[in-house]
């Protein structure tokens, strides 16, 4: 018996600025064009990276994150356009990572498939925070896929 693979529709990476959510784009890139998959790039600005004391100036502390990263999104959609993608979407959102990444995003976007990097974060804060990528791959409604860093 032939067994035939899965073909995926909707490719989501998430970006966070590190080495390995980068390889995770490149990777990504390749998975979407070998599947004809639309590639969505998706960043969460961290609430939990501003504390209370810096509340008066969250909104545009927000914004200016917000718009810097849409424009690396924007930069990594020119790039993906660049290497055959025809179909690309960005997100940037605000809040939890875990959520957003795991559940949130795949399911209002119906992914099929999420790349992630390994770790964006130190020992220690993986320790204090959890991993968003061991959280993606407990709690998302589809396949997931964890890019190891090339130094591992």
């Amino acid at each position: 018996m032939v067994e035939t693979l899965h073909e995926y529709h909707k490719v989501m990476v998430a970006i966070d600025g590190s080495d390995q959510s980068e390889q995770a784009f490149e990777k990504a890139v390749h998975v979407a064009k070998v599947n004809h998959a639309a590639l969505l790039l998706c960043h969460v600005v961290d609430i939990r990276s501003f504390s209370s004391e810096t509340s008066i100036m969250d909104a545009g502390m927000f914004e200016e994150l917000h718009q810097s990263m849409q424009v690396k999104l924007d930069a990594y959609a020119d790039l993906a356009h660049q290497k055959g993608i025809e179909e690309i979407q960005t997100i940037v959102e605000t809040g939890s990572p875990k959520e957003l990444l795991a559940q949130d995003i795949p399911k209002n976007e119906q992914v099929d498939l999420i790349l992630c990097g390994q770790s964006g974060l130190s020992a220690v804060e993986r320790f204090l925070m959890g991993s968003v990528s061991s959280f993606i791959i407990s709690h998302a409604p589809c396949d997931v896929l964890v890019v190891r860093s090339e130094e591992t």
